[in-house]
């Protein structure tokens, strides 16, 4: 995939040397075991013009060939501005409106649901904890936006679910409040989902970077989780599930590259090592709940 130009204000993703150095020092950079020899923006779009905001996919090659594609909000001088969580209120004011956006390469789409939450300059903004894979800021305790930052090919799994739950009226879920993607050259992904924040419910300090409600008979659910350490994912077993919904779950879950680990093998004595932190009594507690 040839380099995209990315705007000539952004020297930060200019800096081929630079930017590969960056991106392998950030905790959600997925490779970490390989080095990077060379990194290219292939797509991006100016989301404020005073002060220069754009968002930018970066491609990075590895000397076997392979490459990875990442999602940057770069500045003037900043490859990536996300870490105070201000630049997210332009996606989320792009996601309120309905956005589309057309490239010469492709098309960035931005989506809400009927009722979407209202949020302004003075909305309290914080980013949501340590997480590994991706970036989540807060607005206000009322929405969530979570930018994913390793780009992979088709809907986010979280996104599908979610929506699906929310299309359908079910109760006691962090209902889906809209989302951003892109669909060209590179490749069709998700780039970033807005769920309704869970009240008092702040996902920091934890092992496990995103939840959802699963929905069970008789105003009773289960949770779905997401561990911050590869891609596994999980169902509790506080409440029994239905064996055709869980069918439905781990499918869901295969089709988007998690895997599934049963709550029962969680369970288990936690029987590794993590000097200096204590409490870590089970396997689930160490993958998958506050630590």
């Amino acid at each position: 995939m040839p380099a995209h130009s990315p705007p000539p204000e952004t020297p930060a993703l200019q800096d081929d040397e630079r930017l590969c150095e960056w991106i392998a020092n950030q905790r959600w950079y997925a490779s970490k075991s390989r080095s990077i020899s060379s990194a290219a923006v292939v797509e991006s779009i100016v989301l404020r013009d005073e002060p220069l905001l754009v968002l930018a996919l970066v491609q990075t090659r590895f000397a076997t060939g392979t490459h990875e594609l990442y999602q940057l909000l770069a500045t003037e001088t900043e490859p990536d501005a996300l870490s105070d969580g201000e630049p997210a209120f332009e996606l989320v004011r792009r996601i309120a409106a309905g956005d589309e956006i057309d490239t010469a390469e492709g098309h960035f789409s931005f989506r809400a649901v009927d009722g979407f939450v209202e949020i302004d300059d003075g909305t309290p903004v914080r980013t949501m904890g340590v997480e590994q894979s991706n970036s989540s800021v807060v607005f206000d305790d009322r929405l969530v936006l979570k930018v994913l930052r390793k780009l992979e090919p088709g809907i986010n799994p979280e996104l599908e679910i979610l929506r699906f739950l929310t299309q359908h009226g079910f109760p006691n879920i962090a209902a889906l409040e809209g989302w951003y993607s892109y669909d060209g050259q590179p490749l069709a992904a998700t780039l970033g989902v807005a769920p309704r924040a869970e009240t008092g419910v702040h996902i920091q300090d934890a092992s496990f970077h995103s939840q959802m409600f699963l929905p069970l008979p008789g105003d009773r659910h289960a949770l779905i989780r997401f561990s911050n350490f590869g891609d596994m994912a999980t169902v509790s077993d506080d409440e029994p599930v239905p064996e055709p919904t869980m069918a439905v779950v781990r499918e869901l879950l295969a089709r988007h590259g998690h895997v599934y680990v049963p709550a029962a093998v969680l369970a288990q004595p936690y029987t590794g090592s993590n000097p200096g932190v204590t409490g870590i009594d089970t396997w689930w507690i160490r993958y998958f709940d506050w630590v």
